[in-house]
């Protein structure tokens, strides 16, 4: 009959709006307030890159709302018809993604300070410059 499968592991979800400690809370850079369970990302300037087709399409351009990730509440994701956006808040690093539906990597920001509100595009492929304001709205 073969081995057994082992029972999955359950990661139990955290409440939306858990805290994220890295950026929220008692002294740290975004306030004293609690974190919020979503943010807004701003991007411009983004350009077609030299490896650019036109299966890319058109480099992201806007406002795109964000919402936290459950089991991660320093993580934020947002799933458009024509892109994955994520955005974390490490310890000691903001990061930012963007890929695009049809595969190439749009926009990346990695090796900033810790809760950045302000990052700049390093892809230079498919698509190159640009950056990204970090809206982080206010939760009492």
């Amino acid at each position: 009959m073969g081995t057994p499968i082992p029972p999955p592991i359950i990661v139990p979800p955290a409440d939306p709006g858990g805290a994220c400690g890295n950026c929220w809370g008692v002294g740290k850079i975004f306030g004293d307030g609690d974190t919020p369970d979503e943010i807004w990302l701003n991007f411009s300037g983004i350009n077609k890159g030299p490896n650019w087709v036109i299966a890319d399409g058109d480099p992201i351009e806007g406002l795109f709302q964000l919402l936290q990730v459950m089991i991660a509440p320093c993580s934020y994701l947002a799933t458009e018809i024509d892109w994955l956006i994520d955005c974390t808040f490490e310890s000691d690093d903001t990061t930012v993604g963007v890929l695009a539906a049809t595969g190439p990597i749009v926009f990346q920001a990695f090796g900033n300070e810790a809760c950045e509100v302000f990052v700049e595009n390093k892809t230079d492929d498919h698509f190159t410059g640009g950056s990204c304001l970090l809206i982080i709205p206010e939760v009492n």
